[in-house]
């Protein structure tokens, strides 16, 4: 899946035609057919970005398609360069056995709960059970 990234001042976030568009390379543009993609992810449509003071870094946090696990790329700014291979995966976050439909569905981050100024983070997902679909909650910390 490839993210493509727009920006525009927050007091005219709404009119689209203050925006502006990635285009790779550093370089921006008013034109959205010249917009590149940010970062590829090898997830669904579902994805989140958010800073880490932690870390210092962005972090892109993906489901794999069709899997059991979450995958989290870092980088210095939001248009990237995003690192190429996941540098942190959560995994065995399957789903009950017999499912028609196993692997977990989304993910996102949760800046808005992060503890130790990022150092913890949360993160939740959505799966299918026998009995519908449930969302849970994973505490992530860095050393």
């Amino acid at each position: 899946m490839e993210c493509l990234l727009a920006r525009a001042p927050l007091e005219r976030a709404l009119d689209r035609s203050t925006w502006s568009y990635y285009t790779g390379s550093g370089s921006w543009s008013s034109d959205v057919q010249a917009a590149k993609p940010a970062i590829t992810l090898d997830g669904n449509a579902r994805f989140s970005v958010q800073w880490s003071p932690y870390l210092k870094k962005y972090m892109a946090i993906a489901t794999q398609a069709l899997g059991h696990r979450i995958r989290i790329r870092l980088a210095d700014r939001p248009e990237g360069p995003w690192s190429s291979e996941p540098v942190f995966e959560i995994e065995g976050l399957a789903t009950a056995v017999g499912l028609q439909f196993p692997w977990i569905r989304s993910s996102a981050g949760h800046p808005e709960l992060a503890r130790d100024n990022g150092r913890i983070e949360y993160l939740s997902y959505s799966r299918a059970t026998a009995s519908g679909n449930q969302i849970r909650i994973v505490r992530i910390e860095f050393e």
